[in-house]
């Protein structure tokens, strides 16, 4: 093999799909984004006023934020679990069944859905968060379990 094309196949990728070279010091991170597209194409979302009604139909919601927005109102039922304590808790969540996930905004929660999916849980992100959820109405409660707000 001649030392430039040596050279050019240690340097380079080819991405099939895009049809062009991909230098390989960006590869890892060319890949990262390739697997954050697929992750979100199969990720399936949800409005929080059909996010409810799984939830009245007895699908667990875990809600990812912090502690103390969690204090100040949360969906009645949700479960508590911060995404940087997902990985350690992952044998808790139970594998039957949809799982909504949300935070403030659905940013986290899509982050959380996306690792969910990947380790074979049927996770749903719901959309916009616990901001839309009390913009839509639903009722939101405090750590006292009486009517919270969302910070």
């Amino acid at each position: 093999m001649g030392s430039a094309r040596r050279h050019f196949l240690q340097t380079y990728i080819y991405s099939y799909p895009l049809g062009y070279t991909v230098p390989i010091k960006n590869a890892l991170a060319f890949l990262e984004r390739k697997l954050v597209v697929l992750f979100k194409k199969s990720a399936r979302a949800v409005a929080p006023l059909e996010a409810k009604e799984l939830l009245d139909q007895g699908t667990v919601m875990i809600d990812v934020r912090e502690l103390s927005e969690w204090n100040h109102g949360h969906a009645p039922g949700a479960v508590h679990l911060p995404i940087s304590k997902i990985q350690e808790q992952l044998h808790k969540i139970p594998k039957d069944g949809n799982i909504v996930v949300c935070c403030r905004s659905g940013s986290r929660s899509s982050a959380a859905v996306s690792f969910l999916l990947s380790h074979g849980y049927n996770a749903i992100n719901m959309k916009g968060g616990m901001a839309a959820w009390h913009a839509h109405g639903l009722p939101v409660v405090n750590s006292s379990g009486i009517r919270g707000s969302i910070i």
